[in-house]
């Protein structure tokens, strides 16, 4: 499974020592004391914690995955869903655990790196919801644009809140429950939570 992939990168022969693992336990722990655990599901949360260490150049965005695929090509209900379960998406040595949950904290408590934008893991990109509108993706998206053009596939659904597309379905976000309410006392908790780290 490509999550799998990302969370046992750093330490595969001891997926329990994994960093990704720790920080994704403390993360989802969070979400459970700040009362929005069940708001989103362990996958999107996931795929949330990893999008800024994508950003930040320690993980490689899915599409290297993709590039590297051993196993072969699956199409999936018309998505390529090939990756490499050997190729290690790490890009450089790891921070701490302390240092990844921080950097969750501050991506998230800052609206500026969400707020109107797409996070797109496939690429490790944020894009303007105007650019998902007039499809003016990188090469990457040409299957999400074919199956768009044809109308074989629903156009990625744009909401005010968090839109986290999946790195797979690609018409799918992720994050569409994290709007309104839910949205505000998340980044508010985020802020809050970030104090914690200075």
């Amino acid at each position: 499974m490509l999550s799998t992939v990302y969370l046992n990168c750093d330490n595969p022969t001891n997926p329990c020592m994994s960093k990704i693992r720790q920080m994704m336990l403390l993360i989802l722990e969070w979400f459970r004391e700040v009362g929005l655990r069940n708001v989103l599901s362990a996958y999107s949360i996931l795929w949330m914690a990893l999008f800024p260490l994508m950003t930040n150049s320690y993980l490689h965005p899915v599409f290297v995955l993709r590039n590297h695929n051993d196993s072969g090509r699956k199409i999936i209900s018309g998505w390529d869903c090939r990756y490499s379960s050997t190729f290690n998406p790490k890009m450089r040595e790891l921070p701490d655990v302390y240092d990844l949950v921080k950097i969750f904290f501050e991506f998230y408590s800052d609206l500026r790196n969400f707020d109107r934008k797409v996070l797109a893991p496939l690429t490790a990109e944020k894009f303007d919801h105007q650019r998902i509108r007039q499809k003016k993706l990188p090469p990457a998206y040409g299957r999400y644009c074919h199956l768009i053009s044809t109308k074989t596939v629903r156009f990625f659904k744009l909401t005010n809140g968090l839109c986290l597309q999946d790195p797979l379905q690609l018409n799918f976000n992720l994050t569409k429950s994290l709007q309104g309410n839910n949205l505000n006392k998340f980044v508010a908790y985020c802020k809050e939570t970030l104090k914690c780290f200075h």
